[in-house]
């Protein structure tokens, strides 16, 4: 077991003590005014719709319990002063930091023998975005740190790099596409995770481009994009571990059609999406690459009023290349609902069934319904209020497991100042396998710093 170095924890002091530096000549936000139309975070329907709002996320979704919303969500209802930043050439730049101290009882996810830590995590971003009148651009760049007390083999230091652009032909057409480039680790307790005396690092790389074009109330939506996953190499005490059976790609071509029912408040939408997935190596001399088809059909909700999202039902067929793995067909189906009840109180709820890509263990990936729900609550301007239920199951393909994901979150936000936010949260997770050494209980408790400029 190794020890963090006095200086690493000096350097998180040193920036808790900037920030607090810099909040502290900066103003605090004004009283607000009257409430204001959003758009919500991306959500998880969207996010597997391939919404563009959700831009680069994950191929599958519904990985956790969505985050809650800060301080410059409920600015931009009640048309409250956004958060800093800086116009440089026609570009607003918001750098930001997050610390956070976090207590782990359970930090490698074991059915029994918990070993807890303390850890720093530092996380640093920087995002550009253009302010012109017509095309756009932006650019974000960001590094996430862990440092543990105890253990210091499971230190991380993650970072990503995005860009993004947008050239509008005309008013009802537009062409949008961009680039990420991701170093990341798999989760200790995620399928992924080769268990290994270190964390399962990957370089992720997504490219995306699409069409995007208006006629009337019709409009269409064409998207390409494609992942490339490449995991390192894993020490462990009997030798390395080769993580080459994770690499995969994957192509996905989607095409939506949608009619305005009710112009700019409630849409009908048709979507087809397709996923070619290929692993570069074989397990037992099985291939496990496979074609995913998902046709659905659905209605979108736009914000504005006290309720917004969008509810789809279809069906998807997951064809495996390998006869060894059985082919299938299976509804597919997802809400996303968000309720506003008051001025002050955020609900958002969601379901779906999704089929997620995964290969330790011999698995071929998972099914996956998984339904949550999130309160966020405006106690006071400067304080905010959440708290979430997340429950997923997964049945693995290939294998008889199952097990039962439950996350369970609560947390507060307190503003010192316009640009200054800190406040405490705790979760709690537990899995639930039929697999022997696999189930396993989890408290997490940590409380973050964020600055903005």
């Amino acid at each position: 077991m190794g020890q963090t170095s006095p200086g690493m924890r000096y350097t998180s002091l040193w920036i808790i003590g900037l920030i607090l530096i810099l909040g502290s000549v900066l103003p605090a936000w004004p009283q607000s005014v009257a409430l204001q139309p959003v758009k919500f975070p991306a959500s998880a329907t969207e996010l597997a719709l391939g919404d563009p709002s959700g831009r680069f996320a994950a191929p599958g979704y519904f990985r956790t319990a969505p985050v809650p919303l800060d301080f410059s969500y409920y600015a931009a209802r009640e048309g409250r002063p956004q958060a800093p930043g800086t116009v440089v050439d026609d570009f607003l730049v918001l750098p930001r930091v997050d610390v956070s101290e976090v207590y782990n009882d359970n930090i490698f996810a074991q059915p029994g023998h918990a070993k807890s830590d303390e850890t720093t995590v530092i996380a640093p971003s920087i995002g550009a975005t253009s302010l012109w009148g017509t095309h756009a651009a932006s650019l974000s760049a960001s590094l996430q740190q862990g440092l543990y007390s105890r253990f210091s083999s499971e230190d991380y230091t993650d970072g990503r790099v995005l860009a993004e652009g947008r050239y509008d032909i005309d008013g009802a057409n537009a062409l949008s596409g961009g680039a990420l480039f991701e170093r990341g680790h798999e989760p200790r307790g995620s399928p992924n995770d080769a268990r290994g005396s270190e964390p399962t690092r990957f370089d992720l790389f997504q490219a995306r481009t699409a069409y995007t074009g208006h006629l009337g109330r019709a409009s269409a939506d064409l998207e390409l994009r494609f992942d490339d996953y490449t995991y390192l190499e894993v020490p462990s005490p009997s030798g390395p571990i080769d993580t080459g059976i994770l690499d995969r790609t994957a192509f996905m071509p989607r095409l939506r059609l949608g009619y305005a029912l009710v112009p700019q408040t409630t849409q009908l939408f048709v979507q087809t999406r397709f996923r070619d997935t290929v692993y570069t190596q074989l397990i037992g001399g099985i291939d496990r690459d496979s074609h995913n088809y998902q046709h659905v059909a659905g209605i979108e909700l736009t914000p504005g009023g006290p309720l917004s999202g969008q509810i789809f039902g279809g069906i998807t067929q997951q064809e495996f290349v390998s006869t060894h793995i059985q082919s299938f067909v299976a509804p597919a189906y997802g809400a996303s609902l968000t309720w506003t009840p008051t001025l002050l109180t955020t609900v958002r709820a969601e379901t779906g069934y999704t089929i997620e890509d995964a290969a330790f263990d011999g698995s071929s990936g998972y099914r996956q319904t998984a339904v949550d729900v999130a309160v966020d609550h405006e106690l006071l301007r400067s304080v905010l209020l959440n708290a979430s239920i997340f429950r997923a199951e997964r049945t693995y393909i290939g294998q008889g497991r199952h097990d039962v994901f439950t996350e369970l979150n609560a947390g507060a936000r307190y503003a010192v100042t316009n640009a200054i936010s800190i406040g405490p949260s705790v979760s709690f997770a537990q899995r639930d396998a039929n697999f022997a050494d696999t189930n396993f209980d989890q408290v997490v408790a940590l409380v973050r710093l964020t600055g903005k400029l």
